[in-house]
């Protein structure tokens, strides 16, 4: 989270949002060799990094889309709501887990914002990273409480995002939901369909 806050400044984002639009494409290719540069710094996890204007627009991104990318990369409301906080409060932002749309997958989503010398928002820097990331990370740590120790991880409703020792327990939910609300944790993205 860190990295991204201190990534969003770098001066050719500052830039980027500084210039007249005419002047936008002049810095554009490196802006995106400049993602590219970043995506590198973890290449088995990021999934994309995306330069944000302050409406949400897509300035640029890496690995660059051959289609329209929608505002706020078609984010689900409360998510956009989250981001566009983070952006005006200078936060940073961190997703929940997100269920990615061909459903073969999952994401997690951080953001931090690029400012002007005077600390105004300009825009956000956002890094889309494989979920797998957790539960690497959560089976690393094996062990290191002692002997058999293993981490869970578990989201605010209670869906095991990680399992040191049962990784097919990965979107499990600890607690029975009834049928409503498993149709809404499906429809938000939280659980696979």
């Amino acid at each position: 989270l860190e990295l991204v806050q201190t990534d969003a400044q770098l001066d050719i984002f500052r830039s980027t949002f500084e210039l007249p639009t005419e002047g936008l494409n002049l810095l554009k290719s490196g802006v995106i060799n400049t993602l590219q540069l970043l995506t590198s710094k973890n290449p088995e996890y990021i999934k994309s990094y995306h330069l944000l204007d302050r409406n949400g627009v897509s300035i640029a991104n890496y690995p660059q889309k051959t289609t329209a990318v929608p505002d706020y990369l078609g984010l689900n409301p409360t998510l956009v709501n989250n981001l566009q906080i983070a952006l005006l409060a200078d936060l940073p932002f961190i997703s929940p887990i997100i269920i990615d749309e061909d459903g073969q997958g999952s994401s997690i989503y951080f953001a931090g914002g690029t400012k002007t010398v005077n600390d105004e928002p300009l825009g956000l820097l956002l890094v889309r990273y494989d979920a797998a990331i957790l539960q690497d990370l959560i089976a690393e740590r094996n062990g290191a409480a002692g002997e058999n120790s293993f981490g869970v991880i578990f989201d605010d409703q209670h869906i095991q995002l990680a399992h040191g020792i049962a990784p097919d327990n990965q979107f499990k939910s600890v607690i029975p939901f009834d049928s409503t609300r498993l149709d809404f944790l499906i429809a938000s993205q939280h659980l696979p369909n």
